[in-house]
Order: C-alpha cells, then structure tokens, then sequence
C-alpha cells in the first residue's frame, strides 16, 4: 500500500491500482494501468488507462494513448482515442486531439478541440440516453 492508500501491483508488466476513497495521483509514467476510484494526473502519462470513476487531468497533466473512464475533467492535454461512459467536461486550459465518444460532452471558451467522429450520429440535446460524438472535421 502506498502513501495515498492504494493498493498497487504489477502483473506481466501491467500496473494495476485499486483505491477507494479519494484520487489516485500519478505524478508520470507510461503502460496500461487500471484504476477502481478516481485518478488524477498531474504529469505526463501515457499507455492505456482504464478508470472506474472520474480521471482528472491537472493543467500541467497530459494523457496520450487509449482511455476509457467513467468521467473525465480536462484542464490540460489530452491525445487519443477516448472513451467516456458519462461526462466528459473541457476547461478553458485544455487542449484535446483525436477521438472521443462520451454521452455528454461541455466545453468551456478556451479549449482547443481537434477532434473526428466515431459514433453514427451526433445526438441532440435532451437525448441523454445515446452517446455522442465530437465531430469537429
């Protein structure tokens, strides 16, 4: 167990961390990692990271690789193909490339945004039991 409380462990060259409580920080790295919690990323991380609860992406944080969590808060950068089960939210200090399927998506003023499409249509407001898609080609 480390300093935070989370139970850490390597299997065939995977990380794997389990928490419950508050978030997990990873200061960087890179790998395929596994969180059940919440994660923070305050560094630069890259791989592919699957999250059972919300990751945050700190303003000096970046994700490149695959990722798939429950929630997602950007306030720095992020590269990939992204897969969010809930909200995905952008602040104005985020910069995001590649693609994204989330059911809601909120974009703050600032955010720089190049994404492409993955999903079959782009829902509209009030249909919150599809996915939607940034689509921004």
């Amino acid at each position: 167990m480390d300093s935070n409380g989370s139970n850490l462990k390597k299997e065939n060259g995977r990380q794997h961390t389990s928490h419950s409580g508050s978030f997990n920080i990873i200061e960087a790295g890179k790998g395929e990692l596994s969180v059940i919690g919440n994660m923070r990323i305050k560094g630069i991380f890259g791989g592919k990271l699957n999250v059972t609860g919300t990751l945050i992406i700190d303003i000096n944080g970046k994700f490149t690789g695959e990722l798939k969590a429950t929630d997602l808060i950007v306030h720095g950068q992020l590269v990939g193909t992204i897969t969010i089960s809930d909200t995905t939210t952008f602040h104005g200090t985020s910069r995001f490339s590649g693609s994204l399927t989330a059911m809601h998506i909120d974009i703050s003023e600032g955010s720089v945004i190049n994404g492409r499409r993955i999903a079959d249509r782009i829902i509209q407001k009030g249909e919150s039991k599809n996915q939607i898609a940034l689509n921004l080609d």
